[in-house]
Order: C-alpha cells, then sequence, then structure tokens
C-alpha cells in the first residue's frame, strides 16, 4: 500500500516513473486500499481517503508528514475533494461535506461513490456511481441562502448513458466547463467528455452535450479500467490505469477530439487516486502492495 509523489516534469514516454517519496501509513495506522486525493493548498493538507479503514488520513506538504485528525465513521470512502475551504469525501450511499471539521451536509445516493469532483465555478457536486442499483452521474446544484448552503439534485441528461464511471473531473478554460469521465464499461476502456451547455436553478437542471469519446481503448488498453483523473494548469490530464498499472497523461488540445497521450509510465500498486499541488508535484495512491518505479 503506498502513495506515490513525484515531480511534473516527466519526459514524453518512459518505462518506469521514478518516486521521490513512498508513504504507506499515516497517524491513522498503515494503508488499507488507499484510494482518492485531495488537497487544501492554501494550509498545504493532503487528505487520503483510506477506504479499507474507513477512514481519511492527513499528511503535510511538502514533506509528506503524517498528521494527527485522522477523520473515522465511514464507509468505504473512495472519493474526495477540496474546495472554498471544505472537504468533500464520497462513500458508499453517500456524501459528506467537512468544514473546520465539522459535517455541514451530507447526502444520500443509491449506490458507492468511486469518484467526486466539485465544480470550481459553480460550487456543484458531480458524483460518480459505479456500483449500485444504477450506476451512472449525479450532479448536485449548489444553492446559498442566508449564509448556508445547499445541493438539490440536478436533473441532467447524463441519465441513460450505458457506462460504468470510475472518475469525474471537471476543467474549466475560456469559459467552458468540460466534464471528463473515467468508464470501464464491458472492460472497453475510454475517457468520454461531456462540455455543459447550460445550467438552471428553477428548477435545478444542467444541460451536456453528447459525449464524445477523447481517448479510446486503443491508448489506454483493453481492460484498463480508468480510476480517478486530474487536470493540471497546462491543461494537461492525468489518468490512473487500475488493472493495466499504467499512469498516463494526455494533452488536452481543445474541448473536442481525440486526446494526445504525452506520456505513459508503467507502474504496479493498482493505482486509483490522483492529484496535484500548486508546485507541480503530482500524488498518487495505490490499492495494491505498492508501487514499482
Amino acid at each position: 500500500l503506498a502513495l506515490g509523489v513525484q515531480a511534473q516534469t516527466p519526459t514524453p514516454t518512459c518505462d518506469s516513473c521514478q518516486v521521490s517519496q513512498a508513504v504507506t501509513a499515516g497517524s491513522g495506522g498503515p494503508f488499507n486500499a488507499p484510494s482518492g486525493l485531495g488537497i487544501d493548498q492554501a494550509n498545504g493538507i493532503v487528505y487520503v481517503t483510506d477506504a479499507g479503514n474507513n477512514q481519511v488520513q492527513l499528511f503535510s506538504l511538502p514533506g509528506m508528514t503524517p498528521l494527527s485528525g485522522t477523520i473515522t465513521g465511514f464507509n468505504d470512502p473512495t472519493g474526495i475533494d477540496f474546495f472554498d475551504g471544505c472537504l468533500f469525501v464520497g462513500e458508499n450511499s453517500q456524501w459528506v461535506k467537512f468544514s473546520g471539521g465539522v459535517t455541514v451536509a451530507s447526502v444520500n445516493v443509491s449506490g458507492q461513490i468511486s469518484s467526486l469532483s466539485v465544480d470550481r465555478t459553480t460550487g456543484d457536486v458531480y458524483v460518480a456511481i459505479n456500483i449500485g442499483p444504477g450506476p451512472g452521474l449525479l450532479v448536485f446544484q449548489s444553492t446559498v441562502a442566508a449564509g448556508v448552503t445547499t445541493y438539490v439534485p440536478a436533473t441532467t441528461n447524463l441519465t441513460g448513458i450505458s457506462m460504468n464511471p470510475s472518475g469525474v473531473v471537471l476543467n474549466a478554460t475560456s469559459g467552458v466547463t468540460a466534464l471528463y469521465v473515467g468508464d470501464g464499461q464491458n472492460s472497453s476502456a475510454h475517457i468520454t467528455l461531456f462540455t455543459k451547455l447550460s445550467e438552471s436553478s428553477s428548477p435545478a437542471s444542467v444541460s451536456f452535450s453528447s459525449p464524445t469519446t477523447v481517448v479510446n481503448t486503443a491508448t489506454m488498453g483493453s481492460g484498463a479500467y480508468p480510476t480517478q483523473s486530474a487536470v493540471d494548469s497546462n491543461n494537461h490530464l492525468y489518468v490512473m490505469g487500475y488493472t493495466s498499472d499504467l499512469f498516463q497523461m494526455f494533452d488536452i488540445n481543445s474541448n473536442n477530439g481525440t486526446l494526445t497521450l504525452d506520456h505513459s509510465c508503467t507502474i504496479g500498486g493498482e493505482p486509483v487516486g490522483v492529484a496535484l499541488d500548486t508546485l507541480g508535484n503530482l500524488y498518487v495512491s495505490g490499492r495494491g502492495a505498492g508501487f514499482d518505479y
């Protein structure tokens, strides 16, 4: 079980990646299936969903020193994000929002959340569910009234799409919000792009473009099962391949068309989570026995 860290200075192609530091435990004990990664950039804290131990562990930046304050009481936490001073954690049957260590919102869902991402423009919460009565994508619209933020399930045209979403990440550039979804449906690994077209609050609804496959099985490898993703300030999309043990970086040249593979590394440890800090360091969590670098 490991948490890998490396500088974001990859060569165009390589056979292996060098890790600058590996972490196998925190103040809450050894990892058991570390999954998602969320970073509080302002305070220099990395949050890791420790799914097998039903907790979230904390580490300081840049040295990855374990911090006290492990958050317990979850049920298989996986998806995680940090936005506007708040921590968002997705687990089995619900996602929870924390502010100052206090639960300020909890929203029930049907199924296991695999990934969670907050829209930096609107504050809406995007949730990927890959195990449950109906795998799919859910959007919860953020509404603020009298200083209190509430979340309302939004009607979208994402329902009914055949996919098994395991990762979801948003990228807003030039006023356009792009939604990238990792999908391992029927072992046909691919990344799907949806562009947000419009949003309404009465009733709560969000409209997206038709799905476009921007990374296909031929690039990722059959059965790669892409998990969580991240986007950096240079418009690179980072994708973890759980069953293929691949870390791949794609160049987002535009909001349409196939993405260009810039970098690919074979690593061990069944990579799941990925996050970047403002210094350009890349953090990767893996559920397996460790990474091979």
